[in-house]
């Protein structure tokens, strides 16, 4: 879902082949919260993922949900995403997904880490996480 976002608008076509290197397990999961006639999903943590990632990620469930509306703000036709709302709550267990680029990592996780664990990593060099005043627009 979200590497087709990147089609949705061209200032995410940069992200395209970061957004295909990462596996599932590198996004954050969600729980669902059933109330009577509602159902909803709280969005779960990572715990080793930077905030910095989870903004990121979060622009592209944003502009998916946009292109499930016209230009006139009505609802397309087919089934609607779920609702999805973000939550304190972690994922259990959440073990960290090798060979990303340093800053997916949550600055505070790693100053947990020994050597080892850090080198078993395999962090990639840093990547740029900005979105454009465009995409944010």
């Amino acid at each position: 879902r979200r590497a087709n976002v990147c089609l949705a608008h061209m200032d995410l076509t940069q992200f395209s082949s970061l957004l295909a290197m990462l596996p599932p397990d590198a996004m954050s999961g969600d729980e669902t919260n059933h109330q009577p006639g509602q159902k909803w999903y709280a969005i779960t943590k990572l715990t080793w993922q930077s905030q910095a990632a989870t903004k990121w990620l979060r622009v592209f469930d944003l502009i998916h949900l946009s292109t499930q509306f016209s230009c006139n703000g009505c609802a397309k036709h087919g089934a609607f995403p779920h609702t999805h709302i973000p939550s304190c709550q972690v994922e259990m267990p959440s073990q960290p997904i090798p060979q990303l680029p340093s800053n997916f990592y949550d600055a505070a996780w790693l100053l947990t880490l020994d050597d080892d664990a850090k080198t078993q990593l395999r962090m990639l060099p840093e990547v740029d996480l900005m979105h454009t005043t465009a995409v944010l627009a």
